[in-house]
């Protein structure tokens, strides 16, 4: 039980630390470190020490982005060809924690707002970490519903600090975009001749658009299954 409480603390720790709150972990280390010192348990004392003294060279070399200790997701994407990329800063406690990339594919013809909220949709269904305020380029439609599974506002910034560091995220989804670009143009080459062979192959009088496979399963040579 006591293992099992201790194993709570670490994890409760952990999602402290990721969430920015890097206040309550120096607050904790600092307390343990005192605590060791007086049952007089100096190698645990000093282990400690170096524990905190790491992560506030770390902290130290975090870039501070908001002075009063915000949370946000700053949102750039770039669209180009039949690919979006889409940049995510993620701020915790007024600290760039550190950016994420992602690669949408067929969004060839949709508008940018659609993108820009079908993105939203999926990437905020799909973890727990909402931030206070997510900064984008363009109100989304049903904004309103995912404001409510997220707790956070949605906002555009105007000028400022956020309107530069928006900008700087929206430059780094179209750096990424540039990289990505030759790679799926690439890749929709191959797949066409591909198609065009399959086709060939087959007689077909157009290329196909979808293929369907089966896993066909039999138990001791009998009861097909697929």
């Amino acid at each position: 039980k006591e293992y099992q409480e201790s194993y709570r603390e670490s994890i409760r720790r952990v999602m402290a630390f990721f969430s920015g709150n890097d206040k309550q972990i120096i607050r904790y280390l600092k307390n343990e470190m005192q605590h060791a010192s007086d049952k007089k348990e100096f190698e645990r004392a000093a282990f400690l020490r170096d524990k905190l003294q790491a992560l506030t060279r770390m902290l130290e070399q975090q870039n501070i982005i908001s002075p009063n200790q915000e949370s946000l997701d700053i949102i750039g994407v770039a669209v180009g060809g039949k690919i979006a990329c889409v940049n995510i800063f993620r701020v915790r406690g007024g600290r760039l924690l550190h950016q994420t990339r992602h690669v949408l594919r067929n969004t060839a013809h949709t508008p940018f707002k659609e993108i820009l909220r079908a993105f939203c949709q999926q990437y905020y269904a799909q973890t727990l970490d909402y931030p206070q305020r997510i900064v984008i380029a363009e109100m989304i439609d049903d904004r309103e519903t995912l404001e409510k599974l997220t707790g956070a506002q949605f906002f555009i910034p105007q000028r400022g600090r956020l309107k530069k560091l928006l900008r700087t995220s929206t430059n780094n989804a179209l750096d990424a975009l540039r990289l990505q670009l030759p790679i799926f143009s690439r890749t929709d080459t191959w797949t066409t001749r591909a198609l065009e062979e399959l086709q060939q192959l087959l007689h077909l009088p157009t290329l196909p658009v979808r293929i369907e496979t089966y896993d066909i399963s039999n138990f001791q040579g009998k009861h097909p299954t697929g």
